[in-house]
């Protein structure tokens, strides 16, 4: 219950998707393996984003840009 709350107690934003030219602009600066993963990373980098949180291990291939976290490190974090 305790990881509940702490976990309720984040700021989280709700940003739009990214528009065609918006995606086709940015995709050249974002090299990741998975382009369906290429969205999240251009919309956490243009909204800095502390992190991305998710079990997909694509988004290790730009932590220069976003950090990767696994959701077990998010709970030890916080």
């Amino acid at each position: 219950m305790l990881a509940v709350h702490k976990l309720m107690s984040v700021r989280l934003f709700l940003v739009p998707l990214l528009t065609r030219e918006e995606k086709t602009k940015y995709s050249r600066t974002f090299p990741i393996h998975d382009p369906s993963d290429l969205p999240h990373v251009i919309l956490a980098h243009l909204h800095h984003c502390d992190a991305l949180v998710a079990y997909d291990e694509h988004f290790q291939d730009t932590p220069h840009l976003v950090p990767y976290l696994h959701p077990d490190e998010v709970f030890t974090r916080l």
